[in-house]
């Protein structure tokens, strides 16, 4: 939902994107868990709060570049429109 709204023809509200993700069912929670555990895991917590430190596309594009992306299910891939989105926002952040 929350990378689907970047091609909404209308706006979805924050708190609907909110609530879906990070209350509710907690999904974009859980994925941000995983995803920091991992940047953890790579480059100690300097790396993570470097990341945390720039937009949240490049959290998304640093995880993503991390050696053991995709190789279990402790760096589980991420969808390709997710990384496309990032992608999207990395060119229009510029």
């Amino acid at each position: 939902m929350s990378v689907g709204s970047l091609a909404a023809r209308q706006s979805l509200p924050y708190d609907d994107v909110y609530a879906v993700g990070f209350l509710g069912h907690g999904l974009l929670y859980g994925i941000g868990y995983v995803m920091a555990k991992a940047i953890v895991d790579s480059e100690g917590y300097g790396g993570l709060i470097t990341s945390l430190r720039q937009p949240p596309h490049m959290f998304v594009l640093r995880y993503i570049q991390l050696p053991q992306y995709g190789a279990d299910k402790d760096h589980p891939r991420l969808g390709t429109n997710t990384i496309k989105a990032a992608h999207r926002l990395e060119h229009l952040c510029k």
